[in-house]
């Protein structure tokens, strides 16, 4: 067939449509685009179009933040009542304390006192919906470290400066209430977490060894979840950037810690083997849908075979492709990739789940520029379908339908990012080969 016969049965829409959206907005539409898609997110925010956000984790991260924003940081930061997987997080928290309830006196809605620090499982008199709005206040404000994250990574891509971003700008301003309306489990801090791993991924793709190291600590500090990433982006980093990437990490991350050595010895068992690696430790209530596989093995398999895997992925593309960081589209495939091993393999997969897989995934078909609709489509169904039965079916509902409906949706990303992979290898090293080149003769 002609190319002139191929060229006839073009649709003229859809190129009119890819042309569109490589063309570059001025800086008055960007701005206005800014404007309209945060007023959008607080129509829905305000309106409660979210659906039912209340974290049963919610004690572990708001009791010492209650603590923080009454200035009680010697009750914050001991041991007995800090969650000492995300020390940042109540930080967050209890800033937004400060910030939504500004009218209040916040000792007369929870009152901390030394009794409540000496608990080791305090329990704080919160009624459901103070607790939601909590919640989902603080995620509203977390939501917005992962927009800037996209955004950065995205202006990296060849796509920066287009049409392309506005589209991702209000896809990303719907995406938090389709995620938290699917479930009851709606853990912030994991959205903060994936945020400063993908600021630290822009920063990394920028060759700002520092900045990302900086923010790779303050993911780590923020929730272990980060971890697998973090991994991934040690490994691409080349040698001597490695040392300056650790370095600010490790500094950035003790920082943050630093309370937990002033309040020495109440808080020394942070440092313990089982506190220390809470991202690999449960307890043996939980239980996996791996046939066969329980308590501390099952958290084993579920947090430790993801990191494990992520490890192999980043040595592979690393050992083929040295330069592999200078490639977005490639390293967003490696981050892509070690969320959808977290969520094969996690234990009790939930709806919230979703979260990392769905920013990431998200994220590489915006780079990518092509099925992104596939995503929205699923996040606007599952949503219905949640607020639908209004969380009658409660978790009875989470862990069959949506742990089935996980699995299903599991395999799109993943034959997705392999098709990508194999049929862009060749262009990425070609590209890598093109690089090294000039480096050589400059």
């Amino acid at each position: 067939m002609s190319s002139s016969h191929k060229e006839s049965f073009q649709n003229p829409l859809r190129e009119s449509f890819v042309d569109f959206s490589m063309k570059t907005p001025s800086k008055k539409i960007i701005a206005l685009s800014v404007i309209l898609a945060f007023i959008l997110v607080v129509i829905i925010r305000n309106t409660g179009a979210y659906g039912v956000t209340y974290n049963r984790d919610f004690p572990q991260t708001t009791n010492p933040a209650v603590a923080i924003a009454q200035g009680k940081l010697s009750c914050a930061y001991d041991g007995s009542i800090i969650n000492d997987a995300n020390p940042l997080y109540p930080l967050i928290l209890a800033l937004s304390l400060r910030t939504f309830t500004s009218s209040q006196d916040i000792s007369q809605l929870f009152e901390v006192d030394s009794t409540v620090c000496a608990n080791p499982n305090p329990q704080i008199s919160l009624s459901d919906n103070l607790a939601s709005h909590i919640v989902s206040d603080t995620a509203f404000v977390t939501w917005l470290v992962v927009a800037f994250g996209l955004i950065y990574v995205l202006q990296k891509s060849a796509r920066k400066n287009t049409w392309f971003l506005i589209y991702a700008l209000f896809g990303l301003s719907l995406m938090p209430f389709f995620a938290a309306s699917i479930s009851i489990f709606f853990h912030p801090e994991d959205v903060l977490a994936i945020g400063l791993v993908l600021i630290s991924t822009g920063a990394m793709l920028r060759e700002k060894w520092i900045l990302s190291g900086i923010f790779a600590g303050l993911a780590l500090d923020s929730k272990l979840i980060a971890v697998p990433f973090l991994l991934v982006l040690f490994v691409l980093i080349p040698g001597k950037a490695r040392i300056k990437f650790t370095l600010a990490a490790v500094f950035i991350s003790a920082l943050i810690l630093s309370p937990f050595l002033i309040t020495l010895p109440s808080s020394i068992k942070i440092f313990a083997g089982h506190d220390a690696l809470t991202f690999l430790i449960n307890a043996p209530s939980i239980m996996s849908y791996l046939k066969g596989i329980f308590g501390s093995h099952a958290a084993l398999a579920s947090r430790g075979l993801p990191v494990i895997f992520a490890g192999v992925f980043a040595i592979v593309f690393k050992m083929k492709l040295p330069n592999v960081f200078k490639n977005t589209e490639a390293v967003v495939i490696l981050l892509c990739a070690s969320a959808i091993w977290r969520v094969f393999f996690e234990v009790e997969v939930f709806a919230y789940y979703l979260m990392p897989i769905s920013i990431t995934f998200f994220l590489i078909v915006l780079i990518c520029n092509r099925g992104y609709m596939l995503y929205l489509f699923w996040s606007f169904v599952t949503a219905l379908i949640y607020n639908a039965t209004n969380g009658a079916w409660g978790e009875q509902f989470m862990t069959k339908f949506f742990l089935l409906a996980q699995l299903i949706a599991i395999m799109p990303p993943l034959l997705f990012i392999i098709t990508l992979a194999v049929s862009n290898w060749k262009t990425w090293k070609a590209s890598i080969e093109i690089d090294n080149r000039q480096l050589q003769v400059t």
